[in-house]
């Protein structure tokens, strides 16, 4: 099983809400100076519609984007989610430093909570790699 080496989670222990200010130097800690983007899918269709590849147990150690279905959510939601973005979070849940199988695993959990009726991906581009010295 992979090692989730991120600290992304951690801001649920505390419940006083962050602040815009708390989030921007969490992420800046957890993952240095790249280009970081939220990107909201809603649960508009019965499937998300998002292929990833990548875990640390393979090649490619970020998980990223390999395609995005038609007919599914992530195509109708009218995102900014791009073929190639590398996956750093899914609803606040780290996946950097996961198994391809637990990434795959997160993200389908997070779709299938029918708590909320949509998915907030934290991601960055292709070309980026997050700092690991803290992972």
């Amino acid at each position: 099983m992979g090692n989730n080496i991120c600290s992304c989670t951690t801001k649920f222990l505390d419940k006083r809400p962050e602040t815009k200010e708390q989030k921007e130097k969490r992420l800046k800690k957890t993952y240095g100076n790249i280009p970081l983007q939220e990107v909201v899918i809603y649960k508009v269709m019965p499937t998300l519609g998002l292929a990833i590849e990548g875990g640390i147990n393979s090649s490619q150690m970020f998980p990223r984007v390999f395609a995005i279905q038609p007919n599914g959510s992530t195509f109708y939601s009218k995102t900014d989610l791009k073929v190639g973005n590398i996956l750093l979070e899914v609803n606040g849940t780290c996946l950097v430093g996961l198994q391809h199988s637990e990434v795959a695993a997160n993200i389908a959990n997070a779709f299938l909570d029918e708590t909320q009726d949509y998915l907030t991906f934290l991601v960055t581009e292709d070309g980026w790699q997050p700092k690991t010295s803290s992972l």
